[in-house]
């Protein structure tokens, strides 16, 4: 609420009331102001030491989705008894060869 001074009335009592009216309007916008500053200090905080702090593979929260892809059952059942009774041949592989020179070259004996 700006007022000029024009707008202001004369009566010195009324006057100290607008003011005393005024700095506690500021006193509570500067105390909403500073919970304001330390909720976003502690925000800062938190991701800090969740970006830069230690790390493992555990996790604090219990329900993070890929923690709980490792606690399914298998979908598939592992039983191949068959299976492991035949040979497995391991396929052979090809040595890389050098290609022939092209006949065109010189040929320095």
């Amino acid at each position: 609420m700006n007022l000029m001074p024009e707008d202001l009335p004369d009566d010195p009592v009324l006057l100290k009331q607008m003011l005393l009216e005024a700095l506690s309007r500021q006193q509570v916008t500067a105390e909403a102001y500073q919970t304001h500053i330390v909720d976003l200090k502690e925000q800062i905080k938190l991701l800090r030491d969740r970006l830069f702090g230690r790390k493992s593979e555990q996790t604090v929260e219990p329900n993070t989705p890929q923690l709980a892809l490792f606690n399914e059952p298998e979908s598939e059942p592992m039983s191949s008894i068959g299976a492991a009774d035949e040979e497995v041949v391991a396929p052979t592989s090809r040595r890389g060869k050098r290609k022939p020179l092209s006949a065109d070259l010189p040929r320095i004996e």
